[in-house]
C-alpha cells in the first residue's frame, strides 16, 4: 500500500465516521481533561480500570473540555531489540538471523468523541518489519445514557472490524496481556491456522464487519448482542488484512453471531468482573470454495480483579478460557482439500497474568499462556508443518516497564506519554513439542510512545 492510499483511507474513513493493544491514547487525555492513569493501570496500554471501561462503554464521547478537536487525531510507534535464544535460519528478509533493531510499528488514530452521542476509535497501522500498511483497529460507536429504575443505563451499538475489539474488559483476546509484542517476523509465535489458535483470538481481525448492540446497567450487568459478515476479498487486499490475493486463506461465509455477558463491579477501592463470551460460524477457503465449510463454535468465561486503594499500588489478576470446537467441511473431505484425519476438532486456550503497578509509573507483569488441541496428525504434521500431531504450546511472560509520562503534572502532559519496557517469553513447550521450544525464547526491549 501507498503512502498515497494511507492517506486516502484515513480521509474516506474521517468523513465515514463524520457521516454517520493500544496505548493510552492522549486524544483521550485532551478530551476528558484526566491524566491517563485515570483510564489506564500504570498510565499506558489498553489495561483499564473502571473509568476506562465505563468511558470505552460510553462510546469515548466523554469531554471536559470546550475546545476539543474536530477530529481527534493521535498517534503511537513501537521499536525496539529482539533476540531469540535460537537464530532464525533463513534470516527474516531485511533482518539479521538474530538480535535485530527495528520499528515494530507506527499508528495513526482518530479516537474519540465526533458528535454528541457519536465517538471512534480507528487506527491505520505501518508495519515496520514487513514494510507493509494496514487498516488496524476500528470500533465506531453510539452510545445513549438513560435511566432504568433509578439507575444509569448505558444504550450503544458498535461498528467494528475484529471479535472482541469492541469489549471494554482486560481479558478479551483483542485487548490481553501482552500489550507490546515484537514482531512475529523477528520472533516466530505459536499458532498458524485454524485449530492451530481459536477463530475469536484474532484470526478476522480486518477481515469481517461486525455489528453488535450493547447494554450496561451502571455498577452491574453487561450484555452485547450482534455478529459478523465477511469484508470482500478485494477489500482484504487493498487495506492490508492480507498481503496480497494469494493469501486469503479461509473466510468467514454468511452471518456469524457473537455475544457477550459480564458483570463488573465498582468498589472505588477495587473491583472485579466476571462474564460469559462467544461466536459460531462457518469458514471456507475463499480460493478454493468447494465442499462443505469448516464449522466452528468458540466460546470462553474471563474474570478480572483490581486493587486500587489511593492508585499508588495497584495490583490486577486476571484471565480467561476459551473453548473451540470445529466440524470440518472441506478441510475433511477427500473430494474437496483433505487436509484432516479427523472430521472434528478441539482447541482451549488458557491466559493468566498478574500484575503490580507502583505510582502510576513503575510495573510487573507475569503471564501464563496454554494452547491445548485434540490430536490429528495429517492436519497439524502436513498441513501446518508441526512437529507432532497437536498445536499444544505454553510458556510465561515476564515483563518490567517505566511510564515516566502521562501523569497530571509530568512533562508533556496530555500531549505525550512514553513505556519503557523489558519482556521475556519463556516457552516450555512450542507448536506441538517441548524439543526445542527453548530456542524460541525471546526477549524484547521496547520504547513505546503515544502522542
Amino acid at each position: 500500500m501507498t503512502i498515497r492510499n494511507l492517506f486516502a483511507i484515513l480521509f474516506v474513513s474521517s468523513l465515514s465516521l463524520l457521516s454517520l493493544p493500544v496505548a493510552a491514547l492522549p486524544s483521550f487525555a485532551r478530551q476528558t481533561n484526566q491524566e491517563c492513569s485515570t483510564c489506564h493501570i500504570g498510565s499506558f496500554g489498553p489495561q483499564l480500570t473502571p473509568y476506562g471501561m465505563k468511558f470505552k462503554i460510553g462510546g469515548y464521547t466523554e469531554t471536559n473540555v470546550s475546545d476539543a478537536p474536530l477530529i481527534p487525531l493521535s498517534g503511537m510507534a513501537l521499536a525496539g531489540f529482539t533476540n531469540t535464544n535460537a537464530n532464525q535460519l533463513p534470516p527474516p528478509s531485511g533482518f539479521s538471523s538474530n538480535n535485530n533493531v527495528a520499528l515494530i510499528q507506527a499508528s495513526a488514530f482518530v479516537a474519540g468523541k465526533l458528535y454528541d452521542n457519536l465517538g471512534t476509535f480507528a487506527q491505520v497501522t505501518y508495519d515496520g518489519v514487513d514494510r507493509t500498511f494496514h487498516m488496524d483497529t476500528v470500533d465506531i460507536r453510539y452510545a445513549k445514557e438513560l435511566t432504568l429504575f433509578e439507575q444509569d443505563l448505558t444504550m450503544g451499538v458498535s461498528l467494528n472490524n475484529n471479535p472482541t475489539a469492541q469489549d471494554p474488559f482486560n481479558s478479551a483476546p483483542a485487548w490481553r496481556f501482552p500489550f507490546a509484542v515484537s514482531s512475529g517476523t523477528l520472533a516466530p509465535t505459536p499458532g498458524g491456522g485454524l485449530g492451530a489458535t481459536p477463530v475469536i483470538d484474532g484470526m478476522l481481525a480486518g477481515r469481517a464487519f461486525g455489528l453488535t448492540a450493547y447494554s450496561f446497567l451502571d455498577n452491574g450487568l453487561y450484555v452485547e448482542f450482534g455478529g459478523y459478515m465477511p469484508s470482500s476479498s478485494k477489500y482484504q487486499v487493498a487495506t492490508g488484512a492480507v498481503p496480497d490475493a494469494s493469501q486469503l486463506g479461509e473466510g468467514l461465509t454468511g452471518f456469524a453471531p457473537y455475544w457477550r455477558l459480564a458483570y463488573l463491579k465498582d468498589m472505588k477501592k477495587s473491583m472485579f468482573t466476571a462474564g460469559f463470551f462467544g461466536m459460531k460460524g462457518n469458514l471456507r477457503a475463499i480460493l478454493n470454495p468447494i465442499g462443505h465449510s469448516d464449522q466452528f463454535m468458540d466460546w470462553g468465561f474471563d474474570g478480572n480483579y483490581q486493587y486500587l486503594g489511593t492508585r499508588e499500588h495497584v495490583f490486577a489478576l486476571g484471565g480467561a478460557y476459551t473453548h473451540e470446537s470445529i466440524t470440518w467441511g472441506q478441510t475433511y473431505d477427500p473430494a474437496a482439500l483433505g487436509l484432516a484425519q479427523n472430521p472434528t476438532a478441539t482447541l482451549q486456550e488458557i491466559r493468566l497474568n498478574s500484575s503490580y503497578h507502583y505510582a502510576k509509573t513503575y510495573g510487573a507483569t507475569v503471564s501464563f499462556f496454554d494452547i491445548l488441541g485434540s490430536s490429528d496428525a495429517q492436519y497439524y504434521q502436513t498441513n501446518l508443518g508441526y512437529s507432532s500431531d497437536r498445536p499444544n504450546s505454553n510458556g510465561l511472560i515476564y515483563q518490567l516497564d517505566w511510564t515516566p509520562f502521562g501523569k497530571e503534572n509530568s512533562w508533556g502532559a496530555y500531549y505525550a506519554n512514553l513505556r519503557l519496557g523489558a519482556q521475556f517469553t519463556a516457552y516450555n513447550k512450542f507448536n506441538g513439542s517441548s524439543t526445542g521450544a527453548s530456542g524460541y525464547n525471546t526477549a524484547f526491549i521496547f520504547a513505546w510512545t503515544a502522542f
